[in-house]
């Protein structure tokens, strides 16, 4: 099964140092401010020439840059570790650092509580993957080039579909076994097409229909 996550339905969220756009957050009723969710993937406008991140002790941070010039300091126990970030490269970070940024872009973030199963990658053109995806796992596939075309062919070719997703929407898909391959269907040559995360929500399996149930009634 797959939902698409149209971006007219993020959460935008204020901080000091720009904008957060939550795409999603495991449990669904939780929030970024009381610090009481599992997982959160979202993309961050930073608009401020200085911005000071937000202290998240037990979580583990993943950040891709998407575009802009942007450097982070982070304060790991007694060291300081700089990172030029440039597009399309990822940071990898404990969330109790103490991390700074100076300069202006965007980036997409993915924070989950340290010790669960995570995956981040980034899909290019003509990829193909062939999901098996097991009873509470998700896959969320977000669009960073124009249009992608999606190929799906799950093992029943009856069932075989194609869609398309633009700049900054989402596919999450779950309880589906099926080879999806990615291709460019924009006129701009882009080789990176998107951005894959892989969660699995065992360590907490009683949110889970609830957060199956309440993605099926907010995107039918």
């Amino acid at each position: 099964m797959y939902i698409i996550l149209d971006q007219k339905d993020y959460k935008t969220i204020e901080w000091n140092g720009g904008d957060s756009i939550e795409i999603l957050i495991f449990p669904y009723d939780r929030s970024f401010q009381n610090k009481d969710f599992d997982l959160r993937i979202s993309r961050t406008k930073l608009y401020q020439k200085e911005s000071r991140f937000t202290d998240l002790p037990g979580y583990t941070r993943d950040l891709i840059s998407l575009h802009g010039h942007v450097t982070l300091y982070h304060q790991e126990n007694s060291t300081e570790r700089i990172v030029k970030m440039a597009p399309f490269k990822l940071d990898h970070f404990d969330g109790s650092a103490k991390t700074t940024s100076l300069g202006s872009g965007e980036d997409f973030n993915f924070i989950y509580r340290d010790g669960l199963a995570t995956k981040i990658e980034i899909l290019h053109q003509n990829q193909t993957k062939n999901f098996l995806i097991e009873p509470y796992s998700f896959q969320l596939i977000h669009a960073i080039s124009d249009l992608i075309e999606i190929q799906i062919e799950p093992e029943n070719e009856y069932l075989r579909d194609e869609l398309v997703l633009k700049k900054g929407d989402s596919l999450l898909v779950f309880n589906e076994t099926a080879k999806f391959t990615f291709r460019n269907a924009s006129i701009s040559f882009n080789s990176e097409l998107a951005i894959l995360c892989t969660f699995d929500t065992l360590h907490n399996r009683e949110y889970y229909q609830n957060f199956v149930d309440s993605l099926l009634r907010d995107h039918p």
